[in-house]
């Protein structure tokens, strides 16, 4: 017997995804998240372009780690709110093994000089 499978809203998506990261941000540690937004906010100002692959080589300098590295998207989130950085839209294969060529997104710092 099928069961038919219900395709939530794009709305409900977003929702979905917004709860996600939330989750993701409220269990990170925070010396992690405090030292991620110092990387990303030093990228910034280094970098007019960037991407994740640029963070985790900085922020593995330090001595700081959280449980679960998705943590990074709910500072991104964040750094975009604060209108720090912009998704280009564009997106560039990741230099990291483990990650095994995904796509990962290109940012435009709006505070490069």
């Amino acid at each position: 017997m099928l069961t038919q499978m219900t395709i939530p809203f794009r709305s409900d998506l977003k929702k979905i995804k917004d709860e996600a990261i939330g989750r993701v941000e409220k269990n990170a540690h925070q010396e992690w998240l405090s030292a991620a937004r110092t990387v990303v906010r030093d990228l910034a100002r280094r970098q007019q372009y960037f991407t994740a692959d640029d963070f985790w080589i900085e922020i593995d300098k330090l001595d700081v780690q959280t449980h679960d590295n998705r943590a990074f998207g709910a500072v991104m989130r964040e750094m975009a709110r604060e209108r720090l950085v912009t998704s280009t839209g564009r997106y560039v294969k990741t230099q990291r093994a483990r990650r095994h060529s995904s796509p990962i997104a290109v940012w435009r710092s709006n505070t490069y000089r």
